[in-house]
């Protein structure tokens, strides 16, 4: 189905109604059952095909029936300015409406259903996860910012990140959208910094939104997080290593990550990454005839005091001694 963009009036006039937050909508008994058709191409939308590099975000307006399943590269934060429709997103299917807000982050699969001939009005804002990164500051904000978000994380879900407000007062939400859509197309001097303003303004509304309601407990989306925290420091070279890398790599800021590593685990990421350098220090020690000062530099350890300080309070000895013993003393 072809996507016709149009251009709102700024002074669009919203719903205001009571609402409430939906990170765990009911699921679907039969997702397909309920759109009333069979299973539809799935497709994965580049973020260069949709967002200028030199902009990093794009705000765009569309009026379109059903949509096809597919993902993103980037996040897409969705507000439905007139219609309704059918979102289905990954196994899960809800209603949507005019005022409702959807946040979905890069790998989430959805589309929307529509009934014959009628269509759905969207503003979509699309921004790649980095930039929530800049946004979300302060550790409560952290806490409640990227525990809604990414409540998607659920292992009974098939969604990866995402929350939905359907039936909330999002008004003042509607106000900066089309705020952001009137600037991306007129275009004027400075128009990317008030985008990128208001966009920040629109995610802390939404998540405050979030905050008012019932907020749901997430244990198992933060040991889906720990979990890939651990697959990655496993799976990566040791010299690489570091929190910062890591957070870089899963889109989630250091603080955050090192939180509920924490508190998941009882450890320390950096105490955790650096158990990781030094088993594989000791296993070079074992398996190879490298100089010691090799591979101190080949896990990632430039100070060669602070490496044998290190290596000492996890083995008891020296590199030296612990080769020449040929079998580790724990």
């Amino acid at each position: 189905m072809a996507e016709t963009q149009i251009t709102p009036s700024i002074s669009l006039i919203f719903r205001v109604s009571c609402g409430k937050i939906l990170t765990k909508s009911k699921r679907a008994d039969n997702t397909q059952r309920a759109l009333g058709r069979g299973h539809s191409l799935k497709m994965k939308l580049k973020g260069a095909r949709h967002i200028k590099s030199e902009e990093g975000v794009s705000v765009k307006v569309y009026r379109h029936g059903s949509s096809n399943r597919h993902s993103h590269e980037f996040v897409e934060l969705v507000y439905v300015l007139d219609g309704h429709a059918r979102h289905v997103v990954g196994n899960e299917v809800m209603d949507v409406k005019k005022g409702d807000v959807i946040l979905m982050d890069a790998g989430v699969e959805h589309e929307f259903a529509t009934e014959k001939d009628e269509r759905i009005t969207l503003c979509n804002c699309l921004f790649y996860p980095e930039f929530l990164t800049r946004v979300i500051t302060g550790d409560n904000f952290i806490d409640l910012a990227y525990d809604m978000f990414f409540s998607g994380y659920e292992d009974e879900h098939g969604a990866k990140g995402y929350l939905c407000l359907l039936g909330a007062d999002t008004s003042e939400i509607g106000r900066l959208v089309l705020t952001m859509v009137d600037e991306q197309e007129k275009k004027q001097e400075g128009y990317l910094k008030v985008i990128r303003s208001l966009l920040s303004v629109v995610l802390i509304k939404t998540f405050r939104l979030c905050e008012n309601e019932n907020r749901p407990t997430i244990p198992s989306a933060q040991r889906k997080i720990v979990s890939e925290i651990i697959d990655y420091v496993t799976a990566h070279d040791s010299k690489s290593l570091s929190v910062g890398v890591i957070s870089h790599a899963m889109f989630f800021s250091p603080s955050y990550l090192s939180r509920i590593f924490k508190q998941q685990t009882g450890k320390s990421l950096v105490s955790f990454i650096q158990a990781k350098k030094i088993e594989t220090a000791a296993e070079l020690l074992r398996s190879t005839s490298y100089p010691v000062e090799k591979i101190m530099l080949d896990v990632g350890y430039a100070d060669k005091k602070h490496f044998y300080e290190v290596f000492a309070a996890a083995y008891g000895t020296t590199p030296g001694e612990y080769r020449a013993s040929g079998s580790p003393r724990e």
